[in-house]
């Protein structure tokens, strides 16, 4: 064979094997946000402001490329877990966030694993305003295929 050959044939393997793989994966890593703008309810919108972020967690993808954030904040008496977005997503539009960070943030109040929690649609800190999710519907603002909360 000659190296022409072979450069073709390994192309052709990558893009058999590969390809496919990376459409599972951004099919699997988007089903999750899927779930979440499913669970999302316009009717239970909620707004908090200057509250104080108690945790920041990252949560790896299934697919293992990428990562998305949930924040656990504090809300009068109580805490909430606010899922997020992807990390890069955040990171892209100038928000980045860490325990004892002030912020605003509201969406849509659900209930997950018998807990209170929220789904984000939109996110402040400082002067910087991310809008996370569309307000009516709960449809991610990040392009699917990456990462999820």
């Amino acid at each position: 064979m000659t190296r022409t050959s072979l450069l073709r044939s390994a192309l052709a393997l990558v893009t058999a094997v590969v390809l496919p793989m990376s459409v599972a994966t951004a099919q699997t890593d988007s089903a999750a946000a899927r779930s979440r703008a499913g669970m999302y309810d316009a009717t239970q919108h909620v707004a908090f402001t200057g509250v104080t972020v108690v945790r920041v967690d990252t949560v790896k993808a299934a697919s293992g490329t990428g990562s998305s954030l949930s924040a656990v904040f504090a809300a009068g008496n109580d805490s909430l877990t606010a899922w997020l977005a992807p990390a890069e997503f955040l990171t892209a539009n100038s928000v980045t966030l860490a325990a004892g960070d002030v912020i605003d943030i509201s969406g849509s109040k659900v209930m997950m694993e018998g807990k209170p929690a929220l789904i984000a649609s939109e996110i402040k800190k400082g002067e910087a305003k991310v809008v996370l999710r569309d307000k009516a519907t709960g449809a991610p603002a990040w392009p699917q295929g990456t990462a999820r909360p």
